[in-house]
């Protein structure tokens, strides 16, 4: 392709041997390929040239203008090193030599992708808790509370004596006039109206403030979680919880709540006006809250089981149609993957859709026991009005019918108040769960300071400050580190030592679950490291503990620890150890908005640096030509760039902190050739004074590095440079590189020992 256009089309020995267009045979010779060049007539076949053309490393190294030539001799050096085949095919492209060096699949338990899986959602069970509840009211204070619950019984006591007024009105118990009766009884209905809307809209005000502070204290607590949490915790988890849960808080919580609240008060008023008019209701009090207690007992916990159900299986219903939507274009791809993605988000949305219709159906069981308690009651109050009709006067009796005429209602209405309080409070209760059992980074940063009260801020730790210029030189050493993404799974990293030299750049290879990309988690902490499980606590000489690991053998070793210029990585705050070093992912990650935004979101750089980076990773003609320039918009994740520009503006984003620390995710195992040649390229020359460590995809890439360090299983097994570790039978760097084809090795062995001779 070229130019959007088919430039040409054909097998690859009918591209390689067409004579009317040469496209393909200069992308192979440009991009790692090589040609078969005879020497002149009379020459024997074993003075035969072998020229080899090295992609971008060759147009960057020190001899980047001349062509590594190599005669195809018989050499004692090549008897000995067994670097070269003594045949003289003609080397693949590069594309064939690009096989991902997860040819087989030798991963362990508690591998890198065990360490990765999702973690069933727990689902609570029982009540909610009183815990819940307090920290619920105690996240805005306890006064707001108070004063809000005062409010409410004082509209209550208002309505009360409303009614009661009217009744001494009936028989003129105090002897005023009407108009008096009748200001009396006016002020208090507009007081109990006053204080109704005041203590709803108090009532309002502070459950929104409580949400609020729930949604800030949520929100920095998954903002500090460890790496281990988003790995195993599905987005649409996540979501779920700042979405339907915040918004149960903010349009639900506060309205279950003040019916609830003045359905207790009502009862409260009731029961006070039952004491004052006829004492001896209060001997059927007690059997009668009794039976109406245990069948409320009933309904809420079927439920708050069904509600908390209901919050489990919509998050999986959103989840699945969430990852649905990511993948949709590579479902479509497949036949029948379609089909089934939606039978499969039918079964889920079956499945919340049942949690919801039994839900309704409790709530009506609920309704009708509810009103059978209050028949009860009002049957039992009239036989005892009955009984005391002598001791009662008629209005205050007639005053009571009417009350307790209600109280089945009121009784079936709080039930279901409270059952809708409580599912209303679940959702709170999962946010309270984000807030109080997540596990934390430790370091104090920025947000430690966001969470509403000290007593919910994480445990943490000062961390040790350090120069501005840091690290000035690259020199990493790892020493007895392991490593697992969770207690109960095995390691991903066991006692990895090693030291890479300033300035060096050191290859990562090794197959798939081998700790690849485990080593650059611990690096930038994203994993914390652990000591060896050999270590024992022991005592020092004054007494205190202290931990000491031994071997098996024992004998002591050093502590697990990683070293950055002479720094322990674990004492630095983590927003400035990543922040003072580079990483390009294989994914590379881009934000909606401007391309300047993109390369220097703090605004630390001029413009001249930002095009001189730009213009290092190719990028500033293609910048030039935007109509707005730096301030040309980015789509979310980079949509409207291709991969590989969005990749470049990565690599211009490290070009421009010019950190002395720079890691490759397998940052060129998804672009094209071209984009390849540029990052080796930035990799030899622009990045030539910083270390840099790549985790390989291509070993085209990385042949002439400086060193390779070869992991497996999450042991490091070789660690020297390309040409040392080709020149080692048997070992496992060699077995990668015969297993790219029998062409590609040879090229490989070739460009490495050309890497010794420069």
């Amino acid at each position: 392709m070229r130019d959007g256009r088919i430039d040409q089309i054909g097998s690859y020995q009918e591209l390689m041997e067409d004579p009317s267009h040469d496209a393909f045979r200069s992308l192979i010779a440009e991009y790692g390929g090589a040609t078969v060049a005879t020497a002149a007539a009379g020459s024997s076949q074993n003075e035969t040239r072998l020229e080899v053309k090295k992609a971008a490393i060759g147009e960057t190294a020190p001899s980047a203008d001349k062509e590594a030539i190599v005669e195809d001799r018989t050499s004692p050096a090549q008897d000995n090193n067994n670097c070269l085949s003594t045949t003289t095919p003609t080397i693949e492209s590069s594309t064939s030599s690009t096989s991902s060096l997860a040819g087989r699949d030798d991963t362990k338990p508690g591998s890198e992708t065990i360490g990765k899986q999702i973690v069933k959602e727990e689902r609570k069970y029982g009540a909610i808790t009183l815990q819940s509840y307090r920290r619920f009211f105690r996240a805005i204070g306890l006064a707001v509370w108070a004063a809000v619950f005062s409010t409410y019984l004082l509209q209550q006591a208002a309505g009360v004596m409303m009614n009661l007024w009217l009744s001494f009105w009936t028989y003129d118990k105090y002897h005023l006039t009407r108009w008096q009766y009748i200001v009396i009884y006016v002020g208090l209905v507009v007081g109990q109206m006053l204080l109704f809307y005041l203590a709803s809209a108090m009532l309002a005000i502070s459950v929104a403030k409580t949400g609020e502070v729930l949604h800030r204290d949520a929100l920095v607590s998954v903002l500090r979680a460890r790496m281990v949490f988003f790995e195993t915790t599905p987005l649409g988890r996540i979501l779920t919880r700042f979405s339907k849960d915040v918004d149960s808080i903010d349009d639900t919580l506060h309205l279950c709540m003040n019916e609830y609240f003045a359905c207790v008060f009502s009862l409260f008023g009731i029961l006070t006006l039952v004491v004052i008019v006829t004492p001896w209701m209060m001997l059927a009090v007690p059997p009668l809250g009794g039976l109406y207690y245990f069948l409320s007992i009933f309904s809420r916990a079927t439920t708050r089981e069904l509600k908390r159900l209901d919050s489990v299986k919509r998050a999986d219903m959103v989840s699945f149609q969430s990852a649905s939507l990511a993948g949709i274009e590579t479902m479509r791809a497949f036949d029948g993957s379609m089909a089934r993605c939606i039978v499969q988000s039918r079964a889920k949305q079956d499945a919340s859709n049942s949690v919801n219709f039994a839900m309704q159906h409790s709530t009506i069981w609920a309704a009708l026991n509810g009103m059978m308690v209050g028949n009860l009651t009002t049957f039992v109050a009239g036989l005892i009005i009955i009984a005391s009709r002598h001791s009662i006067k008629t209005g205050e009796a007639g005053l009571l019918l009417s009350y307790l005429i209600q109280v089945g209602l009121l009784l079936n209405w709080t039930l279901q108040r409270f059952t809708n309080m409580e599912m209303a409070m679940n959702s709170a209760e999962r946010l309270d769960e984000y807030i109080h059992t997540l596990n934390h980074e430790e370091e104090e940063d920025s947000l430690s300071s966001c969470f509403s009260s000290a007593s919910i801020v994480p445990s943490i730790r000062k961390a040790t400050s350090i120069d501005a210029e840091w690290p000035q030189h690259g020199h990493i050493r790892f020493t007895n580190v392991w490593m697992r993404y969770r207690p109960e799974l095995p390691w991903s990293l066991e006692n990895v030592s090693f030291e890479i030299k300033a300035g060096e750049k050191v290859g990562v290879v090794g197959r798939t679950g081998a700790g690849k990309s485990s080593l650059i988690q611990v690096l930038f902490r994203l994993v914390e490291i652990e000591s060896s499980p050999e270590a024992v606590e022991v005592r020092d000489e004054n007494g205190d503990e202290r931990d000491e690991e031994k071997a098996v053998t024992g004998a002591a070793v050093e502590e697990a620890a990683i070293f950055v210029d002479g720094q322990r990585i674990d004492h630095i705050a983590l927003a400035e150890l990543r922040s003072h070093m580079t990483i390009i992912p294989q994914d590379p990650t881009l934000f909606e908005g401007t391309f300047r935004f993109n390369l220097d979101p703090l605004s630390r750089f001029s413009d001249d640096e930002l095009w001189r980076a730009l213009e290092m990773a190719e990028l500033k003609s293609y910048i030039q030509d935007q109509e707005d320039g730096l301030e040309a918009l980015v789509a979310a994740q980079g949509e409207n760039l291709s991969v590989g520009q969005r990749q470049l503006v990565c690599l211009a984003r490290a070009l421009l902190i010019k950190s002395k620390v720079v890691v490759l995710d397998e940052a060129t195992a998804s672009v094209d050739l071209a984009t390849d040649a540029l990052i080796q390229r930035a990799i030899r020359v622009d990045l030539a004074d910083s270390t840099v460590v790549t985790i390989a995809h291509r070993l085209n890439t990385i042949i002439d590095f400086d060193k390779v360090l070869v992991l497996d299983r999450g042991h490091v097994v070789e660690f020297d440079s390309p040409h040392a570790l080709l020149n080692r039978p048997g070992s496992l760097f060699c077995q990668l590189v015969d297993e790219t084809g029998e062409q590609n090795a040879t090229m490989l062995r070739i460009l490495a020992a050309n890497q010794v001779l420069a």
